[in-house]
């Protein structure tokens, strides 16, 4: 049984996502990375502390898989439009296997 993972997973995301902001603010001196980094990265510790309980576990993990969904999507466009591998390609390494370990314990464990 993998659900009672899937909190770690999207935990781990989030610590990414908002290492990922604060260096862009570090390197860059950009604030949109640093806001977006600490926002999208408490939108996911929230939906890690809903997929932590068992009663609001799907509502967790499907949020969680939504928010990793847009921020993938957001880093391919920037990946396409500016062959950037920092921090894009890298994002985008972590987010899709954490989308596919979430969606496997979404379709076959929680049905």
């Amino acid at each position: 049984m993998l659900q009672p993972y899937a909190h770690f997973v999207i935990a781990a995301v989030a610590v990414f996502v908002v290492l990922g902001g604060v260096m862009g603010f570090v390197k860059a001196q950009s604030k949109v990375s640093l806001i977006m980094g600490l926002v999208s990265g408490a939108l996911l510790g929230v939906t890690a502390y809903l997929a932590s309980a068992t009663e609001t576990a799907k509502i967790g993990i499907i949020a969680g898989l939504v928010l990793m969904f847009l921020l993938d999507t957001m880093f391919s466009v920037r990946f396409a439009k500016t062959k950037k591998v920092m921090p894009n390609l890298v994002m985008m390494i972590i987010l899709v296997p954490a989308m596919a370990f979430l969606a496997v314990i979404l379709f076959k464990e929680m049905g």
